[in-house]
């Protein structure tokens, strides 16, 4: 309530792309909105010269405000329950691809010291393909070659999984944003701008 009283006789900017704004800004521009409040979406301001060199959230906040007064920012932000429902499906489908990404990182950080037999056995195969032979791995007598089958069949299962993840969530929102705006993907060049796995 005391964002609210404080927003009963001033006006609101709520700075897109900050930290919190996907959560605990959504909600609070939410709620304001119920309130009747008017509220802005603000994008971050380009530091540039030796004071945008400065970072902090009071002076972006400050950066902000200035833009917002001089009339040059400053939109309505989406508050909708539809495209709140969007938002969440890419914050999960963007974790899902950044730990794929870590995961095959390691991956092949581990073939690079692995022994030159399996290092050889690996080389040359696709993406898709190594993460499946190294899902294949399984432990020999050798103590150290046992571990390191281990692990690598492990993040190669992992990779496989938050692929099959991110592939089920691009799926949903493609479909949603196909219900929402069918004549917005029907346009020429237009998509849903998502990375895809090969």
């Amino acid at each position: 309530m005391r964002y609210a009283s404080f927003a009963g006789s001033r006006q609101v900017v709520a700075p897109g792309r900050w930290r919190g704004w996907g959560s605990y800004g959504a909600g609070l521009a939410r709620f304001l909105d119920a309130r009747g409040e008017r509220v802005l979406e603000v994008e971050r301001p380009r530091r540039e010269g030796r004071q945008g060199r400065l970072k902090s959230d009071l002076l972006d906040a400050e950066r902000a405000a200035r833009q917002l007064l001089a009339g040059s920012a400053g939109a309505t932000p989406r508050l909708h329950a539809r495209t709140q429902a969007l938002r969440a499906l890419l914050v999960a489908r963007e974790s899902a691809v950044d730990e794929r990404t870590a995961a095959l990182n390691q991956l092949r950080a581990l073939l690079v010291t692995c022994p030159p037999e399996l290092r050889e056995r690996m080389q040359g195969l696709s993406q898709r393909s190594l993460v499946a032979a190294c899902a294949r791995l399984r432990g020999g007598h050798d103590p150290e070659r046992a571990a390191l089958s281990l692990a690598l069949a492990s993040l190669a299962r992992r990779i496989e999984l938050l692929r099959v993840e991110a592939d089920q969530l691009e799926a949903e929102l493609t479909r949603r944003v196909q219900t929402i705006a069918p004549q917005l993907l029907a346009r020429r060049g237009v998509g849903l701008g998502l990375t895809r796995f090969r």
